[in-house]
């Protein structure tokens, strides 16, 4: 009898275990299934809310189709082959209704009308520099010294007497110059004013650089007038801008006197802005200084070694 309770408590011992292992593996399925529960609802609000979005894209793109669509209803197949073909085989003509989609309006703020006017301030400038060159080619650059009156005189009054001299003369001649243009040509020019200020400081330039150079060097001088003013027109955006020439060119085009009188010319005939008015008359001033300075140092210092210099080249049946 003993025995068969043991046995009966033994198996209901073995029965309640079980029970608990199988009522932990129900709460654990149970935890999964919350998960799995969770996770889908999330699921659920996510394409909701993906949805209402697409919906509200497609609705605000509903009046663009419409629109399409019955543009669509009036284009009949043998207009579709047509546009086929032109966008096959005529570029051009794409290229066209393309660009005709667009409005495009062009308005010149420094317009100038013909190219005789915007070649004038290059024409102006090289007349201002060849008429200096023929002065000094043909007045004299010394003074007579035989003459009593002169006998005394130092280098220094030599060289600014006679610099006064060729300056007036050259004054003349760019008025001649600038009013011709003008009055005669009938040539565009915006700001008088600002053609007879540059035309007033690149005459007084030119005479200073070019009678320093004939005075002080004599024929060798004049030679140098001659190349520096082909070196110019090549380097100095004149004839072309100056973007285009070499790098030689771009790098010492800032030291070149025509630069800055061209582009105070340029500002007289189309338009002045007055910040490049202001630049280039700085520039044409500080040109005018600078040489006055090296005349004036240089004249008396060289003129020895030029006199000898000179006439070596002289009695060599060279030059004269």
């Amino acid at each position: 009898m003993k025995g068969h309770l043991d046995s009966i408590s033994t198996h209901l011992i073995y029965a309640v275990t079980k029970s608990q292992t199988i009522l932990s593996e129900l709460q654990q399925a149970k935890g999964i299934n919350q998960d799995y529960l969770n996770n889908a609802i999330q699921g659920n609000k996510l394409i909701a809310s993906s949805s209402a979005a697409l919906n509200s894209k497609l609705t605000s793109y509903q009046d663009d189709i419409s629109n399409i669509a019955n543009q669509l209803k009036l284009t009949s197949d043998s207009d579709i082959v047509s546009i086929i073909t032109v966008l096959q085989n005529n570029p051009k003509t794409m290229g066209h209704t393309l660009v005709s989609l667009f409005n495009v309006k062009d308005e010149s703020i420094y317009k100038v009308s013909t190219f005789g006017a915007a070649f004038l301030p290059t024409y102006i400038t090289l007349s201002i520099w060849v008429g200096c060159t023929m002065l000094v080619m043909v007045l004299h650059t010394k003074i007579p010294r035989e003459n009593r009156r002169f006998k005394n005189m130092t280098v220094h009054e030599e060289y600014f007497g006679k610099m006064l001299t060729f300056g007036t003369v050259s004054l003349i001649q760019t008025a001649v110059i600038i009013f011709s243009s003008v009055l005669l040509l009938h040539v565009q020019v915006e700001s008088l004013f600002i053609m007879l200020l540059f035309g007033f400081l690149t005459s007084i330039l030119f005479t200073t650089i070019v009678y320093t150079l004939a005075s002080t060097f004599g024929n060798l001088g004049k030679a140098v007038v001659i190349f520096l003013v082909a070196l110019q027109l090549a380097g100095s955006g004149a004839l072309y801008p100056i973007q285009l020439n070499p790098a030689f060119f771009r790098a010492v085009y800032h030291l070149f006197p025509f630069a800055y009188s061209v582009g105070g010319f340029r500002e007289a005939v189309g338009g002045p802005n007055m910040v490049t008015v202001f630049t280039d008359a700085f520039a044409l001033l500080l040109m005018i200084g600078v040489t006055l300075l090296l005349g004036y140092f240089l004249k008396a210092r060289l003129q020895r070694f030029t006199r000898r210099i000179l006439s070596d080249f002289s009695n060599s049946g060279i030059g004269q």
